[in-house]
């Protein structure tokens, strides 16, 4: 859409929350001057404006669940539907309830929703009831929570899908960030159930924390398929083409992770999915929603109009790429946003592999830290006991002519220091301390220097004892040892 035809939009839109609801309806009429398509975006923003700002994080189709039911329902729980034994209430949304049950016949733990009476005899949610039951069992992936059955029991109408024993991702992130290793691998998995369901022709349309399990080791189970659409229903089931179909102009999904199209009541594909995983890497990232106002218009207006303030901001230990790929599944265009969930999952491994690289290197240096320590001490020691050979050597030679003798001192010969520690990365010291005090040596004036470094010690003990004449050898034995002289 044009930046001129949001402007517009949105200029209406304020313009008409300015008025009482009894005038809007004229004042549209008036200001579309005959332009439908506008006035049923502007209508269709307006329509969500009067709700409560605690239905934020709720889906339509919840606020209507709550409405219909009338009277509250005598509880199930102790008792039997089917041959599945209810035994705990897991939680309530717009499709029904869910409790953990045992299955009787097959012994084991299953997850059953139940839909409501009333909700039942509402044609429309009868088939989406359906829908998801069909939608997800067509997903065999270990990213999506498994449907076993869909049935009816005394009147009751309910499916029986995987039980997960954990939490969900809404409760994980509870208002904080999460780690980045943890970002990347919940995102990853997310992105990799996105990718399955979309090669079916499944768009999820209802992408959130709170339709995110993690079981006890961490592993990722996509839930609630209740407002899938099915773009390629054929690759599914026939019998449910006519499923596939959305009213226009009407919202489907939860507010907070909507995308701009889903906001406006357009059609939706894959890519809408995108944006709302998007919005949960965001919050897992920061803590926070991407697009949060004080009430639901205010929010569905920044998902149109305002960019999400950077993650670094709330994180700063979220890398820059981590925040590129947010940012490129927030595009309010679909085409500059990723064009399949499979893009997503390659970035973030890329991603994850990299990280992984460079906290190898980190790991190693903190096992290494006590030999380097270790090392960077016998180097101090060498380093202390070339100066004291130098310091040594030039006072003996300015020293020893002072005194009245018959014989001075005209020639040095260096011999070559041992590393006696068998520390194999200290053993250049060896060989370089013996240079230095050679080159050293060489500055001074009328002093000859025996430079030839025998390779062994006993060659350089040979050596000592075969110096005669007006000569000075110096034998270092060790990294302090000490400096002799040796006169006939």
């Amino acid at each position: 859409m044009e930046p001129e035809r949001w402007q517009q939009i949105e200029q209406l839109y304020h313009a008409a929350l300015e008025r009482v609801p009894e005038e809007r309806a004229a004042f549209l009429a008036t200001s579309c001057a005959g332009d439908q398509t506008l006035r049923q975006e502007v209508e269709s923003l307006l329509a969500y404006d009067e709700r409560a700002a605690h239905f934020i994080t709720s889906p339509p189709d919840e606020v209507a669940t709550e409405m219909l039911a009338a009277e509250p329902l005598p509880s199930p729980l102790g008792k039997s539907l089917g041959h599945y034994r209810i035994l705990a209430l897991l939680g309530k949304g717009g499709m029904g309830e869910v409790y953990q049950a045992r299955d009787n016949r097959l012994d084991r733990t299953v997850a059953l929703k139940i839909l409501p009476t009333q909700v039942a005899a509402d044609k429309e949610r009868m088939q989406r009831f359906v829908r998801e039951a069909k939608a997800a069992s067509a997903l065999n992936h270990p990213h999506v929570a498994t449907i076993y059955e869909i049935g009816a029991a005394d009147g009751v109408s309910f499916i029986a899908m995987e039980y997960v024993a954990g939490q969900s991702l809404a409760a994980k992130i509870n208002g904080q960030p999460l780690a980045v290793n943890e970002i990347v691998e919940i995102g990853s998995q997310i992105a990799d159930a996105l990718d399955e369901a979309h090669s079916k022709g499944i768009t999820h349309r209802d992408i959130k924390p709170a339709n995110v399990m993690l079981t006890l080791r961490g592993q990722v189970k996509v839930l609630d398929f209740g407002l899938a659409k099915i773009a390629r229903p054929q690759s599914i089931d026939s019998d449910i083409s006519t499923l596939a179909q959305t009213t226009p102009g009407v919202m489907m999904g939860t507010v907070p992770y909507m995308s701009p199209e889903q906001a406006l009541g357009r059609d939706v594909d894959f890519r809408s999915d995108l944006f709302s995983l998007g919005a949960v890497l965001y919050e897992m990232a920061t803590g926070r929603l991407p697009f949060a106002g004080a009430s639901t218009s205010e929010t569905l207006d920044r998902i149109l109009h305002a960019q999400p303030e950077a993650m670094a901001r709330f994180n700063y230990d979220v890398p820059a790429e981590l925040e590129r790929i947010v940012r490129k599944c927030l595009e309010k265009e679909r085409e500059r946003r990723y064009q399949s969930a499979r893009e997503i999952l390659i970035d973030l491994r890329n991603l994850q592999r990299d990280s992984d690289a460079k906290a190898a290197p980190t790991v190693a240096r903190q096992t290494s830290g006590a030999v380097s320590l270790l090392s960077q001490r016998h180097k101090l020691v060498g380093l202390s006991a070339l100066l004291l050979v130098i310091v040594a050597l030039v006072s003996a030679y300015f020293y020893l002519p002072a005194k009245k003798t018959e014989v001075a001192i005209d020639s040095i010969a260096v011999l070559p220091f041992a590393n006696q520690n068998r520390d194999a990365e200290t053993e250049y010291l060896s060989d370089g301390l013996t240079e230095s005090i050679i080159n050293n040596l060489t500055q001074l004036p009328d002093l000859r220097v025996i430079a030839r470094i025998p390779p062994f010690a006993s060659r350089a003990k040979k050596m000592i004892r075969s110096v005669r004449g007006n000569h000075w050898a110096c034998a270092q034995w060790s990294w302090v040892g000490c400096c002799n002289a040796a006169r006939a």
